[in-house]
């Protein structure tokens, strides 16, 4: 006999919407935002498993250590079956599909205006069903050398990782998400279903559908399918994360490439502990200060547009995860050294003079009003929704931590972590 789901309701009083969240027997959670104005409905499957994830201990103490890019490569092998490939079922129902990969979890999506519990049950089934062979699996070590190929000749792609490369001695956050050709030669079979078997375990993934759907519908639906498959015991105990030291492991690093500019970023880091996660209010602290400091609102921002220092690539930029967090500032420019110091002279005197509480005020409506513009967007609430339940966040607090925060808390964001000495400056210079 089929139990009816416990459905917990959360509301938000300035959106006036609500998120139900239940939870199937074996640990699934499932999350419903109804947009009745809506055509299109979006659902998105993912696990609490990336790039970074490949050093972990099982409850039996055995330690694995896997090929780097072996999360993004089954990620690819999921949607190849026996019989064909789950991308041409998901168009046959009218629906789109993709699926990505980040440092921290895997995802796997669908867009539909037709068919959307067909669609759903597509997507909660191949999930769980991997097919892996010799032969498909020596294919698709030929594709994602390509991949790996094409990034190389990505400017934007380069000069990022080769920041990252410098900022840190061991965590893998410095490694390519899609791995080396060398680490993906060593993908097998059998190392394939042991990342699946090992992270693709119901409590280690959450389910989140936004658009015009019954809640309570949707979540019987969910849970009556996932509760009839049969999986073992979750069988990881413990994701080892390298201990990584404060400083960088490079201040500068450079590269030359085909391109008719010069590219430079800036990445300061975040001093953490081993397996400690930043949270949602560290993001939006940090988003604020960059804002302000370094946002088109800003009179810097304005003076290095003047002098053709920065043009429209100029971005600014929070990024953090699991014993991870870095900041990001820069783009295109005609005079990378003068940038940096630039950008690095704007910071002192920032946290020399102080923070403005009209500048303030400017750049916390600012966030506001993007954050709140965001719920017209089905592929932002869910995206965003992911990455704050994977950091045990929530898609409602981030208006609650904008409107409360303060000066003061900018104040020692800023000279706590951006003015520090523990920064690279990665620079991607024409080949001529």
């Amino acid at each position: 006999m089929e139990t009816k789901a416990r459905i917990e309701k959360h509301y938000h009083p300035l959106v006036k919407e609500t998120i139900y969240q239940s939870k199937t027997d074996n640990g699934l959670d499932i999350y419903v935002l109804p947009r009745k104005n809506f055509n299109k409905t979006y659902a998105i499957y993912a696990v609490n498993y990336g790039s970074i994830d490949n050093y972990y201990r099982k409850t039996d103490g055995e330690v694995k250590k896997v090929p780097d890019g072996i999360a993004h490569f089954l990620e690819h092998k999921l949607f190849e079956k026996k019989d064909g490939n789950i991308f041409n079922d998901f168009s046959d129902l009218g629906a789109s599909a993709n699926a990505f990969t980040t440092f921290g979890h895997t995802a796997y999506l669908f867009s539909a205006t037709e068919n959307f519990y067909e669609s759903l049950d597509l997507l909660l089934n191949f999930v769980h069903e991997p097919y892996f062979t010799k032969e498909n699996v020596e294919k698709e070590q030929g594709i994602i050398d390509q991949e790996i190929s094409m990034y190389r000749d990505d400017p934007d792609w380069v000069v990022f990782f080769n920041l990252l490369e410098g900022i840190y001695h061991s965590h893998p956050v410095k490694t390519n998400i899609a791995g080396t050709e060398s680490e993906i030669k060593r993908i097998t079979p059998d190392l394939l279903y042991e990342c699946h078997k090992t992270f693709y375990h119901p409590s280690n993934m959450v389910l989140f559908m936004i658009g015009n759907l019954e809640p309570e519908k949707s979540i019987e639906h969910v849970s009556n399918i996932i509760n009839k498959k049969h999986f073992e015991e979750f069988d990881l105990e413990e994701r080892i994360v390298p201990k990584e030291p404060e400083s960088v492991f490079k201040s500068k690093v450079s590269k030359k490439l085909n391109v008719s500019k010069p590219r430079v970023y800036l990445g300061i880091k975040e001093q953490l502990a081993s397996n400690s996660y930043p949270k949602l209010y560290d993001e939006v602290v940090t988003d604020l200060l960059l804002e302000l400091i370094f946002g088109e609102g800003s009179k810097l921002y304005q003076e290095l547009y003047d002098k053709q220092l920065i043009d429209n690539s100029f971005h600014k930029s929070y990024a953090y995860g699991r014993g991870f967090g870095f900041t990001t500032i820069g783009g295109s420019t005609n005079d990378p050294d003068k940038l940096i110091h630039k950008l690095e002279e704007s910071i002192r005197n920032t946290a020399k003079e102080g923070i403005k509480k009209q500048d303030f005020i400017r750049v916390r409506n600012k966030l506001m009003g993007a954050y709140l513009k965001g719920f017209n967007s089905l592929e932002y609430l869910s995206n965003t929704f992911l990455n704050l339940y994977f950091a045990q966040d929530f898609l409602f607090d981030y208006s609650d931590i904008i409107s409360k925060v303060s000066i003061d808390e900018l104040q020692d964001r800023l000279i706590n972590d951006l003015l520090n000495e523990s920064k690279t400056a990665s620079y991607l210079y024409p080949n001529n």
